[in-house]
């Protein structure tokens, strides 16, 4: 009797490492496909009637916010955005970075609300992807498992040089700029910064954004010529969307409603933070014939503009 369990359980564990092998085999496949797809879009890529916009810069490909990720949106035709974000240092200029804190290349923790300038400018720092967390989430990611894991791996320990406000509008070319303010309770002293660093600038192409609205109004209310986009994160915020013509929405906030609503009082609407196939169909689905007047906001603008050729093309058939 014992003999004859222990076959039978041997037996199961058996098939059960041979339908994952399949499994995983089937999911390659399909994703190898798909990877296929983006890289015919991208290298045969002409015009189009989207606007898609690259998050940190091209942060899929290159350490977000650093001048090698916006150089390679800049360079990009179907990129017609660079979301890059700004921070001010204690000595009141203002540099790119999302975080408030990173990591030296020696493994030292800065602020850079807390650092000069020249500190920060003198050293090396090192970017920790989560590349083992996206490795197991997309194991069986038959649409574009093989493409987050690549990229994730090959950006994981990347050195890269924190740098200006000046250097990263620089790099952005022609390209239109959302400028995302990462406020700290220093709005007055961030606001004059921001006047003098682009005092020489052509702002005709930046686009002021923040999640911290208030901070935003007060910049709006000093210079109302510029162009002003509220990120909204929480239902709460939507109480805001009177007060600006462009409006960023974050994608579990979207409805098809919204969208229509926003569109017919001559709102921008963005959406933010679309990577995965799954999820920019699915929103592509939720704005239905608003598609094409969307901004859509990704770390992966390859994979957003393949998603919209797609549908592009369904439509046709």
């Amino acid at each position: 009797m014992k003999k004859s369990i222990k076959k039978i359980a041997l037996y199961s564990s058996t098939l059960l490492f041979l339908s994952i092998g399949v499994k995983a085999k089937i999911c390659k496949e399909k994703s190898k496909d798909f990877t296929n797809q983006v890289i015919e879009y991208t290298n045969n890529f002409e015009d189009d009637n989207f606007s898609i916009a690259a998050h940190r810069g091209f942060s899929s490909l290159a350490v977000e916010n650093s001048i090698e990720s916006i150089s390679l949106a800049a360079k990009t035709d179907y990129i017609d955005y660079i979301e890059i974000d700004a921070r001010l240092t204690k000595d009141f200029k203002i540099v790119l970075s999302h975080n408030n804190s990173i990591l030296t290349s020696s493994q030292q923790k800065l602020e850079i609300e807390k650092e000069k300038y020249d500190t920060l400018k003198n050293n090396c720092y090192s970017y920790i992807s989560n590349s083992l967390s996206i490795k197991l989430e997309n194991l069986f990611n038959k649409n574009d498992g093989d493409i987050f894991i690549e990229r994730s791996k090959n950006l994981e320990s990347n050195k890269y040089d924190i740098i200006s406000l000046k250097e990263g509008i620089k790099a952005c070319k022609n390209k239109n700029i959302l400028l995302d303010l990462k406020f700290e309770d220093n709005t007055e002293n961030f606001i004059n910064a921001l006047d003098k660093e682009l005092e020489q600038c052509n702002k005709d192409n930046i686009i002021f954004q923040s999640d911290d609205l208030l901070p935003l109004l007060c910049l709006q209310k000093r210079h109302p010529d510029y162009n002003y986009l509220a990120i909204i994160k929480t239902k709460n915020d939507l109480d805001y969307i009177p007060l600006f013509d462009y409006v960023g929405i974050r994608k579990n906030l979207i409805t098809e409603e919204l969208v229509d609503s926003l569109l017919e009082q001559d709102k921008k609407v963005a959406i933010w933070t679309l990577n995965k196939p799954s999820e920019i169909n699915r929103t592509i689905k939720k704005v239905g014939k608003n598609y094409k007047d969307i901004i859509y906001i990704s770390d992966y603008p390859d994979i957003v503009g393949c998603c919209l050729n797609n549908q592009e093309k369904r439509l046709k058939k």
